[in-house]
């Protein structure tokens, strides 16, 4: 089983986004938070784009309900960080991670827009942070 689940995951990289390691963001709460750079390129939707995805772990033994907002700083804004006005909210199963996949791949809990590779889009990611985390 785990070796289909990781042919699947390098299927699914190779043929629309290229992606790095996860680097953590966050530890605390029993909780981490991890992102890493990937390009995605998907024909069908017409996007070519450089994305931040986020992977959440809860390393405890019941669910958490974890809370948190962003502060983004793109390259079109002034020099201050925007806080995004959307508190984010991710439900984690009791030692178990959710992370940026095909199914939730709209979702903006599971990524930040980074840069559009055709540059439709002129602005791009400079830098954020993620604040206020809690859980219950």
């Amino acid at each position: 089983m785990k070796t289909i689940t990781l042919l699947f995951f390098a299927i699914l990289f190779a043929s629309n986004a290229k992606a790095q390691e996860w680097q953590t963001y966050y530890e605390g709460q029993g909780i981490t938070i991890q992102y890493r750079p990937v390009e995605i390129d998907d024909a069908q939707l017409g996007i070519s784009h450089k994305r931040i995805v986020f992977r959440y772990e809860n390393k405890t033994d019941k669910e958490v309900q974890l809370n948190f907002n962003r502060l983004i700083t793109y390259s079109d804004s002034e020099t201050a960080a925007k806080p995004q006005e959307k508190k984010y909210h991710v439900s984690i199963p009791a030692n178990s991670s959710v992370e940026y996949n095909q199914a939730n791949s709209m979702d903006k809990t599971f990524y930040l827009f980074a840069q559009d590779k055709k540059n439709t889009i002129k602005r791009s990611l400079i830098n954020f942070d993620i604040r206020d985390v809690t859980t219950n």
